[in-house]
């Protein structure tokens, strides 16, 4: 995957978003890993605010089966995951953990962060 704590800026509220990463290993040279030649792949949408709170009830939801032969991952976060859980604030902080194991017991983990403008009138 990219560089950890990747940040993909200021996104609108209640949008649909489409995320495209390629699952690396841990290899020199990193090399992409084929959905099939990984055990588990997760993620976890929470927000940096409200202790964390898990959104959308996003908590480590199996999604091996959307990366492809050439560990291509597409992930699309629907209007109810891009919702602001606070709405007092005009932007909102959102992390997804992404989570993955290979056979040999190795895991890889990867963040992506990313913020949510606020589209009502903030109180």
């Amino acid at each position: 995957m990219r560089p950890p704590d990747e940040d993909l800026g200021l996104l609108r509220e209640r949008t649909t978003q489409v995320i495209t990463l390629v699952v690396l290993d841990h290899s020199t040279p990193q090399v992409p890993i084929p959905g099939t030649s990984l055990t588990t792949m997760v993620y976890t949408l929470y927000s940096e605010h409200d202790a964390q709170a898990i959104l959308n009830s996003r908590d480590h939801v199996d999604i091996k089966a959307l990366v492809n032969g050439s560990g291509v991952l597409t992930l699309e976060l629907t209007p109810a995951d891009m919702a602001i859980s606070n709405a007092k604030l005009q932007q909102e902080r959102h992390r997804i953990l992404f989570d993955w194991t290979y056979p040999t017991g190795r895991e890889g983990h990867y963040v992506v962060r990313l913020t949510v403008a606020n589209l009502e009138k903030v109180a």
